[in-house]
This record gives C-alpha cells, structure tokens and sequence, in this order.
C-alpha cells in the first residue's frame, strides 16, 4: 500500500484479509523476527516463518509467548459467566482459562532497522467447524472459539438452549462454504472421517485439531488464531514518492 493519507493507511490495513502488508515500501527483503513470513488463505503456511508460534508447531507443543490484549474483545467473559449461572461450573472454570491462554488482538513492535516499524498481530482464522461428542466437549469448544474470536459450526451436539443472543449468534448449526480449520472431539475414526472430508473441499487446505485429553486444555489458542504482519517505511510518511511513480 502507497499512501500519503494516514486515514487510508488505516482503513485499508485494517479490512485487507492479507498475512503480510507493506506500507511505503516494496515487499521483498523480510528478515527472520522482523517481518515473520507466510500467507493467509490459498498462500497460507501456517505459522509465520520467524514468527514466535514457528518453533512451537515444528516440536509439536505450545510455544511461551506471553503477550497478550489490555482487554479480550469476546463474548466468552459473558459465556463463562452463563456456564456459571446454568449449573456447568467446571466448564466455567475451563471457559476462563481460554480467556486467559487467548492472544487474540495481541499487537507487538517487532525490532527493526531505523526508519521502518514492524507490527505483529493475531486476528480470528474465521469460521471454525466443531465436532463435539459431549456436552461438556461443546462447551470446550465453544470456549476455544469464543476466546479467539471466531465463529463456530456445530456438529454432533445440539447447540445449548438458553445462551444469550450475543453469544449464541457467534455459532450456528448449518454448514458453512469453507472453513478455516477444524476441531475435533473424539476417536481415531472420527478424527479421520472430519479430515478426510475436509480435504475434499476446495479452496486452501484446511487443518483439522483432535482435542488433547492431556494438555490441560484440549486445542490451543494459536491453533485458531491468525499471524498478520505489517512493516511500515516511517521516512516516508508523506507516501514513497519513487515507488508511486513507477506505479
């Protein structure tokens, strides 16, 4: 994006559905834990090439990134709360903890040289399929997907009666066109069956996550979460006048 007009800048980056965006300046050159690389959609890579959940999905558990939002923009305060309410104390308790492990609207200035400011974001993958074989499986996952910002589609569990409009407008019951990712509860067969029918979807590949009966909570957070990178040229506030005139 070339512009001179900081209302622009905003407005553009804020609505681009892009895994990195370059504002004044040309798009090569990324460099490892400055300007973490990988794509979103049919260009996605998973987690951002020399970003902070990188080495973490290559080992295969949670990485420590400890940074977090002021405050987490979701509905599941709210749905911990009505857990409470309704008799479902220990998913309450579990409701919380997602709020606390989500990263979700995390911004953080990565190091960069003078002249140029690295932003590094989290923003929701989307719409999110949940096969629950529970009540208190559901409950997980619509925790997972509340706290990350998602919406969710149910199968295999009627969604629960009573939920606050707000809340329950965040899932729904009928099949979406694609999918951002799925989450799984229950055996190697129904594992199976959701990725391979996952696969025959068109459009990017989409990851599909068994619950973990050993990992305190049974998805992480990162799963569900998007790594959106921006690099600002900051000596051209005024627009990059050489590179708008070759466009």
């Amino acid at each position: 994006l070339h512009s001179r007009l900081n209302e622009t800048i905003t407005h553009v980056t804020s609505r681009v559905k892009a895994g990195n965006l370059y504002v004044n300046r040309n798009i090569i050159g990324a460099i490892v834990g400055v300007q973490p690389f990988g794509g979103r959609g049919l260009s996605g890579t998973g987690p951002k090439a020399g970003g902070p959940l990188y080495l973490g999905h290559l080992v295969g558990h949670a990485p420590r990134f400890s940074a977090r939002a002021n405050h987490l923009d979701s509905p599941i305060h709210d749905f911990a709360d009505w857990l409470d309410a309704s008799g479902e104390a220990e998913s309450a308790v579990v409701a919380r903890r997602y709020r606390d492990a989500s990263a979700l609207g995390a911004d953080i200035t990565l190091p960069g040289p003078v002249g140029e400011q690295n932003l590094y974001t989290l923003h929701p993958r989307g719409s999110i399929l949940m096969v629950a074989a529970t009540r208190s499986g559901l409950f997980e996952q619509m925790a997972a997907v509340l706290a990350t910002g998602n919406r969710g589609v149910v199968q295999g569990q009627p969604l629960p009666a009573g939920l606050p409009s707000h809340i329950a407008d965040c899932f729904s019951a009928q099949g979406a066109a694609s999918f951002a990712a799925a989450i799984v509860e229950g055996d190697e067969i129904v594992v199976f069956k959701v990725a391979r029918s996952m696969a025959k979807l068109s459009g990017p590949i989409v990851p599909v996550y068994a619950a973990q009966a050993d990992h305190g909570l049974a998805y992480q957070c990162d799963w569900l979460l998007e790594e959106v990178s921006i690099s600002i040229n900051t000596t051209a506030a005024g627009g990059n006048a050489s590179l708008m005139m070759i466009g």
